[in-house]
């Protein structure tokens, strides 16, 4: 390996170490108590080492953002396999929620913290890998329709805006204990299999 290769390599080791660091500095103490200053103690660099690689904290949160799905790029994908539309749709909405559950670090990076989508509108950038994970839901809605089994006159993409706000919500609730609490006697699997149910009562064609 030459000298060019193994700064290269370095160089992204190092990287790799500070998303690592941050990652666990986010999981640990919020948005709010991530700092440069935090992460460069935790690997034991300068700050200014840090903003060679991110110029502020922001750009930092960004990275971790298109990290995290990188990471979860095989949240959905497995699923498309799945030649049952209504079956398809519900195992993406149970694989979102219980990915909130699950790695929820990641998840409010992926689809709940305001930093990294506020840092790609003030670039001009479109938001990529949301606009991905939906297609993959339109698609699913509209394959549903060509095989007759959705309802014709939905809109895909306003319905794939609805299904999604619907599961996210649902997430959001069970990630912050919310569900139980405000259903005593009800289980948590019991409420998800209605909302389910509701959800096919929306799209399934009879």
């Amino acid at each position: 390996m030459g000298v060019k290769e193994r700064k290269a390599r370095e160089k992204e080791e190092l990287r790799e170490r500070i998303l690592d660091a941050a990652r666990v500095i986010l999981l640990r103490d919020g948005h709010d108590g991530l700092s440069i200053r935090k992460v460069a103690k935790a690997i034991e660099y300068s700050p200014g080492t840090i903003y060679l690689y991110y110029k502020d904290k922001d750009e930092l949160m960004l990275a971790l953002h298109r990290d995290a799905f990188q990471r979860k790029s095989s949240l959905f994908a497995p699923l498309l396999g799945i030649t049952d539309y209504t079956a398809r749709l519900e195992a993406m909405g149970r694989a979102y929620i219980q990915h909130a559950v699950d790695s929820p670090a990641d998840f409010h990076l992926m689809f709940v913290d305001k930093c990294p989508i506020q840092r790609l509108q003030e670039e001009g950038q479109d938001w990529r890998n949301g606009q991905t994970a939906l297609d993959m839901l339109k698609a699913c809605i509209r394959g549903g329709q060509e095989a007759g089994v959705f309802r014709s006159d939905l809109d895909p993409d306003s319905m794939s805006i609805v299904l999604w706000s619907l599961v996210h919500g649902y997430a959001m609730l069970a990630d912050s204990n919310r569900i139980e609490a405000a259903t005593p006697g009800e289980t948590s699997d019991h409420v998800l299999d209605d909302l389910f149910n509701q959800i096919n009562q929306m799209v399934v064609a009879y």
